[in-house]
């Protein structure tokens, strides 16, 4: 799928252009929302990655689309759950 298609049958000239106008959040958050789902979804070639990671809640997520696979996703969500933003930085960075 190019993502670039969708705005742009929508008119917009650029995906920046469409965050502005369409949605409620900035584009920084916009741009992390794609990384994780490109990250953990398309990448992965499995929806329940994505499934589990996101309902961490997106701060979270952005940071284990790092590090998140198949084989570990299970052992991440759960230290995502229990760990702040803050303490879950430094545990995917180490």
């Amino acid at each position: 799928m190019n993502k670039k298609s969708y705005y742009h049958d929508w008119g917009y000239g650029t995906f920046k252009e469409y965050i502005a106008s369409e949605v409620q959040f900035k584009v920084t958050k916009a741009m992390y929302l794609v990384q994780i789902w490109q990250s953990l979804y398309v990448n992965s070639g499995d929806p329940e990655v994505f499934n589990k990671v996101i309902a961490v809640g997106w701060n979270k997520a952005k940071e284990l689309a790092r590090v998140v696979t198949k084989e570990n996703v299970d052992n991440w969500t759960e230290k995502a759950k229990h760990l702040t933003v803050d303490a879950l930085v430094k545990e995917v960075r180490q």
